[in-house]
């Protein structure tokens, strides 16, 4: 099970940089001026606790995927590729990041 859920707060995105290992913590001030918004896509697997897999930058005036990074700013897998493009659509989301 996928799940795909907007990260709000400083908290958020310092939870989601540290476990992520990465820098996305530093677009919190982004976030607080409404100029980018940052999403945390996590898997579950077999009935197990969901698991970090990506996450998700969003341009929120012109609705397009940014960029979208994995542990230690991997790319996304195919598998995931392929579930961000099936929520794009759904959220009427392009994406710029491929």
């Amino acid at each position: 099970e996928w799940t795909i859920q907007e990260l709000l707060t400083t908290h958020a995105l310092a939870d989601e940089g540290r476990a992520m290992r990465h820098c996305v913590a530093t677009y919190a001030e982004e976030v607080l001026r409404g100029e980018s918004a940052i999403f945390g896509m996590r898997v579950c697997w077999g009935g197990g606790s969901p698991s970090r897999a990506v996450t998700i930058e969003v341009n929120p005036r012109n609705r397009r995927i940014v960029q979208v990074r994995g542990k230690l700013n991997r790319d996304p897998t195919r598998l995931e590729c392929s579930v961000l493009r099936q929520w794009a659509a759904e959220a009427s989301l392009t994406d710029a990041w491929n």
